[in-house]
């Protein structure tokens, strides 16, 4: 973050800050070969991922991945399979920016990544209290569920969190209003809105899904503040390597 806020920081003195850290160096070059960026050749680099990514968006992604690698030795949520739902939600809102604008939004992968970091939290600080949710639930239904359960949304709770760690704005956002985009009125509706499109259709896609029907009625809203119609939406997640697919990323290897 300092490196981002003076006229001298470089790629390769960001590369050699990342690298001290192999957790988080190999978290940054999977994002950067993953789906989301389609960069043509593999990024095998710390220091070529941070000239390819741009000194901002690399701060947003290590701050995500390093924020998700906290929870990696939780026993109280399954970590393996919140990183990959997260990756897919990542990649899909990130496809659809790119549709929507010609160009990557910064930050809108990274407020994929971390937009149910609230259900993390409350499995991790609560896990007696958030093992009473139904946690088969999901979208609104999910939200409601904790409100009468603990009486605290995993929506407020990662918005809470994400402000108390100083998380970029459009990450914060994301959080608490992926489920409600309307009721954002900030600056960062539109990664909001491309955040909330990207977890519907990414849930109903998930290798346990018990429902593939994309159910639009949660997304509805944002997918007219995008101009985008259903077909839009499918055509864009359907590029989108799949479980059967070499490079998938529902694939953990």
């Amino acid at each position: 973050r300092e490196m981002l806020y003076t006229d001298d920081g470089s790629a390769a003195d960001a590369g050699e800050v990342i690298a001290r850290d192999p957790a988080v160096a190999a978290k940054v070059l999977k994002v950067a070969n993953s789906a989301a960026y389609g960069f043509p050749n593999r990024v095998d680099n710390i220091n070529l991922a941070v000239s390819l990514l741009g000194l901002i968006e690399t701060y947003s992604v290590v701050v995500s991945t390093s924020v998700i690698n906290l929870f990696d030795r939780s026993r109280s949520f399954d970590y393996m399979t919140f990183w990959l739902e997260s990756m897919v939600c990542a990649t899909m809102a990130t496809s659809i920016s790119r549709a929507v604008d010609a160009r990557v939004r910064t930050g809108v992968f990274s407020a994929g990544l971390l937009h149910d970091i609230g259900r993390v939290a409350l499995a991790e600080v609560a896990p007696k209290h958030y093992a009473r949710v139904n946690r088969s639930l999901t979208g609104l239904e999910l939200v409601k569920n904790e409100e009468d359960v603990i009486g605290l949304t995993h929506t407020e709770a990662g918005y809470q969190l994400a402000q108390r760690w100083g998380l970029p704005e459009e990450i914060a956002e994301t959080v608490r209003f992926h489920h409600t985009p309307g009721y954002c009125k900030s600056e960062h509706q539109a990664v909001v809105a491309m955040v909330n499109i990207a977890d519907v259709v990414s849930r109903a896609h998930r290798p346990d899904a018990k429902n593939r029907f994309v159910d639009f009625t949660e997304c509805r809203e944002s997918m007219q503040y995008l101009e985008m119609n259903e077909d839009d939406v499918l055509e864009i997640f359907r590029a989108i390597p799949k479980a059967d697919e070499k490079d998938s990323l529902w694939n953990p290897n």
